[in-house]
């Protein structure tokens, strides 16, 4: 599969989740400074890295599930829950290798992200390496 393969089957697998409202194919202190009125939950993705094998390609794929958790963090345990279960749904949908035309190596490791962005944003970032057969 090529690069733009990748993005956008991953990106239809992302946008047809019920919870998700935005996806940007983006990191999010990219994203974050270009949007004035986000829509959220918003889901961003990025493959900037990876390796170039005999006969495959792996990307290291990262995954942010971020919403709003309120002016003082009031809502950043509720928010993280409901991001964490969306990740979960996602990571099981990606690592249906019978579905799509590559493999998850591993697992997905996930990232309690808290005040790390501006406007109040709070989630969960997972990542992976996605690995392909480079035709």
């Amino acid at each position: 599969m090529t690069y733009k393969q990748i993005k956008l089957a991953i990106q239809a697998v992302l946008q047809n989740h019920a919870m998700i409202k935005k996806v940007v194919f983006n990191t999010p202190n990219e994203w974050i400074f270009r949007e004035e009125n986000p829509e959220f939950p918003l889901c961003c993705f990025s493959m900037n890295a990876g390796v170039l094998e005999p006969g495959y390609k792996t990307f290291d794929l990262q995954i942010w599930f971020l919403d709003r958790a309120g002016v003082d963090g009031e809502f950043e345990v509720d928010v993280v829950s409901d991001q964490l279960e969306i990740a979960n749904d996602i990571a099981g949908l990606l690592k249906q290798s019978w579905v799509n035309d590559w493999l998850i190596e591993g697992d997905f490791i996930f990232e309690v992200l808290l005040e790390k962005f501006e406007d109040f944003l709070a989630g969960v970032k997972i990542s992976a390496t996605l690995k392909t057969v480079n035709n």
